[in-house]
Parts: structure tokens; C-alpha cells; sequence
């Protein structure tokens, strides 16, 4: 079993000015109200980019969030496309809220496609993605885009 971080927003309506998160599935785009772009450098096995974006509150039983997490590879830009599968060890996970609060419930993507165009020294993230979660009674394909801002960026000189 692997261990992965989940993040989950003290402040559920911040992020950094200009970033956007969203997804649609059939009809109008949901956009994210926290967003999340960093290094996770969690130690062996567990360094990681992390692509975030929720919605909703922990504490009104309203959360859900869509988080992506790709193996780190240093400072240098990155341009890449990743498929769960294809051995690049891309991770999307669900999460949502589970009544009564503060239950949650997970859920690993069984198909995604993530591309990339990450700048660490700008701290830009660009990224277009797909994702199909079809198990245990879940049926959901999000299809979106993220343009983001490091959030460690400042931690990290």
C-alpha cells in the first residue's frame, strides 16, 4: 500500500489571486473555491506535485474536491502528459463530505489523464485533465483545466 497526502483547506474560499481550478461533468463548469499548487516532499516514496481544487465546507457536510499528484522531479519545467497505468505514477483522488460532518469518503480514479506545463522557478502550473471514477458505486468522468500558483514558493528560498 502507498501512502499519499490529503489536503484539507483551513479556508475553504482561498487561494492565490488569479489561480483557477474547475471541472464540468455534463453541464455548467464548477469552479473550484480552494485551490492548491505545491511540493510535497514527504520523504522517500512520497515526493510529490500537488494539483488541487474544492469546493464546499468540512464543517457543513459540503466538501468535495478533486486533487492530483505526479512524482517530483526537481526545479526544472516540466511539460507532460500522465495516464494512471502508463508507469509515470500519476494519482488522482475524490473526496467528499459524508453526512453527518465531519465524515468523508475517498475514492482513487480507476482511468485519468493529466498534461502538464509546470514552471517551478515562475511557480506556474498549467494543466488539462480527465478522470473516470467507476467503483464501489461512484460514476463520475470530470473533465477540466488548472492554472496555478505555487503556494510553497515562497518556502522554498
Amino acid at each position: 500500500m502507498s501512502a499519499f497526502p490529503i489536503f484539507f483547506p483551513v479556508d475553504h474560499k482561498s487561494q492565490a489571486a488569479g489561480d483557477d481550478f474547475h471541472w464540468r461533468f455534463t453541464g455548467a463548469p464548477i469552479y473550484a473555491e480552494f485551490t492548491l499548487f505545491r511540493a510535497f516532499l514527504g520523504g522517500t516514496g512520497i515526493d510529490n506535485w500537488v494539483f488541487y481544487g474544492s469546493t464546499g465546507s468540512t464543517d457543513h457536510g459540503t466538501f468535495f474536491a478533486l486533487q492530483f499528484l505526479v512524482p517530483y522531479e526537481g526545479e526544472d519545467l516540466l511539460e507532460k502528459t500522465y495516464k494512471i497505468g502508463d508507469g509515470q505514477q500519476l494519482t488522482v483522488f475524490h473526496f467528499h463530505s459524508v453526512p453527518p460532518a465531519p465524515n468523508f469518503t475517498s475514492i482513487l480514479a480507476d482511468k485519468a489523464e493529466l498534461t502538464i506545463r509546470l514552471d517551478p522557478v515562475k511557480g506556474t502550473v498549467h494543466g488539462d485533465f480527465n478522470a473516470n471514477f467507476d467503483r464501489e458505486g461512484y460514476r463520475m468522468n470530470p473533465i477540466g483545466t488548472f492554472d496555478l500558483k505555487r503556494a510553497d514558493q515562497l518556502h522554498m528560498k
